[in-house]
């Protein structure tokens, strides 16, 4: 096993692999970026957008906008309660 962070990189031969802060219940929850030739595919788990949220479950709106500024070629996303007003 190996301990990531936020600001964790992974070079995979062509590859990079990084990470983002999203909101979840569960403190310090990631999602992943893979860098790839061909274009970025994002993989977010589950979240929500929950802007007073504390820092440690705070998603990290400004790398999220960068890495729309570079391009998503596939998005893998899902949200658990869409629909509630939780």
């Amino acid at each position: 096993f190996h301990v990531i962070d936020e600001n964790t990189e992974i070079d995979f031969g062509g590859t990079v692999v990084s990470f983002f802060r999203t909101t979840h219940s569960i403190p310090e929850s990631l999602g992943v970026v893979l860098k790839t030739p061909k274009g970025n595919i994002v993989y977010t788990g589950d979240f929500k957008f929950d802007q007073t949220a504390s820092e440690s479950y705070a998603t990290d709106f400004a790398r999220l906008a960068e890495i729309g500024r570079d391009g998503v070629l596939a998005l893998l996303s899902d949200s658990a309660n869409a629909d509630s007003n939780i």
